[in-house]
């Protein structure tokens, strides 16, 4: 939020601007007390025109007067857009925020939190399948990548405890991922593995699980 004085008004006038077309908020006062505020949002209604967004400026001296949400530094520049956001939780701005795409940003930071399980899971079981498959192919690499991938999925599930009875659907949808990853990284076909997950989530999860040898053992 920029705020500048009515007789500095002209003199900043260049400032002013470059604020508004950036999406920012300014308010002008006179001798400290606020007199009206300029809030750029975008319009989609308004002819578009090349080089320039949809945009519009509204003037309102009514400061208990609430302003449209403004998507358009959503669109701009969604770092600063995410930082506006929480201003206006902090400040509880209600009226300010921007609903929608918070809505939509939230939804789709939970999806891509299963997303990265699915992926996860499914490098995980493709290196269990060569593990076991291939057993003379055997390396501290696919060692290595199963740890890695049992790490970061430990650590997503305790970022996200919501996550666990996600799990067996996730194994069952990832278990294609990995079925495709260990024909493409073996010499061996489809119709040499399993066609459907024979590993529980209780196994593929523990540390010490490599199939086709006992949990005793060092794994290479």
């Amino acid at each position: 939020m920029y705020t500048v004085e009515l007789p500095e008004l002209q003199a900043d006038l260049t400032e002013l601007l470059r604020r508004v077309l950036s999406g920012e908020e300014v308010i002008i006062s006179q001798g400290g007390t606020p007199i009206a505020r300029i809030v750029p949002i975008v319009d989609r209604s308004l002819p578009r025109i090349p080089g320039l967004d949809r945009g519009k400026v509204v003037i309102s001296p009514d400061f208990n007067e609430p302003i449209p949400n403004s998507s358009g530094l959503y669109e701009i520049d969604f770092y600063a857009w995410t930082q506006e956001q929480v201003k206006f939780l902090q400040d509880r701005a209600w009226e300010r925020l921007d609903i929608s795409n918070l809505v939509e940003e939230i939804e789709s930071l939970g999806k891509q939190q299963r997303q990265e399980l699915r992926n996860r899971l499914g490098v995980l079981l493709g290196h269990l399948l060569k593990w076991e498959f291939q057993p003379e192919n055997r390396s501290k690499s696919w060692v290595a990548t199963i740890r890695e991938q049992r790490y970061q999925i430990s650590d997503l599930l305790e970022e996200s405890p919501s996550l666990k009875p996600y799990l067996p659907e996730a194994l069952e949808k990832a278990y294609q991922y990995g079925l495709a990853l260990a024909v493409r990284e073996t010499s061996l076909s489809y119709k040499d593995f399993p066609q459907e997950c024979v590993y529980e989530v209780e196994q593929v999860l523990n540390s010490s699980f490599f199939p086709g040898q006992s949990l005793e053992s060092d794994p290479i």
